[in-house]
């Protein structure tokens, strides 16, 4: 996290940076990913030869944000310098509390992180992806969005629920085609990243979401709907180009 060097305590004392802020995760996400990815932050610093290594998230508990494992991390190498900290082999001992699943709302973020920002136009995958996250599932009680459920139990009624949704509010085959394509690709990243072992648009190598029939592009782009869908000021301008 800091830099290699070393900086000096309030007792007067100075501690190498580099071997002693070792607070990091063991993942295939970027450095610079770490903040959002949802793998579990690791605890590594020595003091006077004896080295303290574990997984912070596991020993907490719960999962961790960025800046709750810096501060319990600040926490832990106090008490170890104060001699008020077990030994590691007790530390390890404790039985840990079991991590709560990663949402699908906590999935998408990793995505966008590592995948989503390198495609032309990723401001609007976000837009959609938090449409598809505010989603609230029917027929949940209590009420749970999609964003919040499980990624590894979405299922496919839950992603045709959405399309159901879509289509109350109006919306086109193209606009429907555009949130469902973009939720196959989120799956299927997973699963070729081994974050997911399936996803639910296939059942076997079955395809089981289908998108909705599309009006060809040249009868979109007719001046005859062009026409129809413009006001007539622009339908006037329209006919005179």
């Amino acid at each position: 996290m800091s830099k290699r060097g070393t900086r000096r305590l309030r007792d007067g004392r100075e501690v190498d940076i580099g071997r002693n802020e070792g607070l990091r995760k063991v993942c295939r996400c970027d450095r610079r990913h770490w903040a959002r990815c949802p793998h579990a932050w690791y605890f590594n610093f020595q003091w006077q030869r004896e080295p303290y290594r574990f997984c912070l998230d596991r020993y907490v508990g719960r999962r961790l944000t960025n800046a709750e494992a810096e501060v319990e991390a600040e926490r832990l190498r106090t008490a170890i310098r104060a001699g008020e900290f077990p030994q590691q082999p007790n530390v390890l001992a404790a039985s840990p509390q079991p991590s709560a699943p990663t949402t699908f709302r906590q999935f998408a973020d990793v995505w966008s992180a590592r995948r989503g920002y390198q495609f032309v136009r990723p401001r609007d995958n976000d837009y959609r992806l938090k449409l598809i996250c505010d989603f609230v599932l029917p027929g949940t009680e209590p009420s749970m969005t999609f964003g919040g459920k499980p990624v590894a139990e979405v299922t496919t009624g839950d992603i045709e629920a959405y399309r159901h949704h879509r289509r109350t509010q109006k919306r086109s085959p193209v606009t429907i085609n555009h949130d469902l394509k973009l939720l196959r690709k989120v799956f299927a990243w997973g699963i070729r990243e081994r974050l997911l072992t399936s996803t639910p648009f296939k059942v076997g190598s079955e395809n089981v979401i289908r998108l909705d029939p599309e009006s060809p592009r040249e009868e979109r782009l007719s001046p005859r709907r062009r026409s129809e869908s413009c006001s007539p000021q622009a339908t006037r301008i329209f006919e005179a180009c």
